[in-house]
């Protein structure tokens, strides 16, 4: 038994070694359109989330801003 399998436990030391060497044996990479695709999921949610906020932060200022002049309004 060595340090790593004293430490970690045997059959954390199997799994983490089974899994590299499956990796290394059969090579497998990720499809480089699929990680575009994310990117550009991700991009396009971003910015649909931006919008949202932004919108949302508008109306409350409109709303505050009515407020406002309705309370200057009403002054004497």
């Amino acid at each position: 038994m060595n340090y790593e399998e004293r430490f970690f436990g045997s059959h954390l030391v199997q799994h983490v070694t089974h899994g590299v060497s499956w990796l290394d044996d059969h090579n497998h990479r990720l499809d480089p359109r699929l990680v575009a695709y994310s990117g550009a999921l991700a991009a396009v949610c971003g910015g649909l989330i931006t919008v949202l906020a932004g919108t949302v932060r508008i109306f409350q200022l409109r709303r505050t801003a009515k407020k406002n002049l309705k309370a200057l309004s009403s002054r004497p």
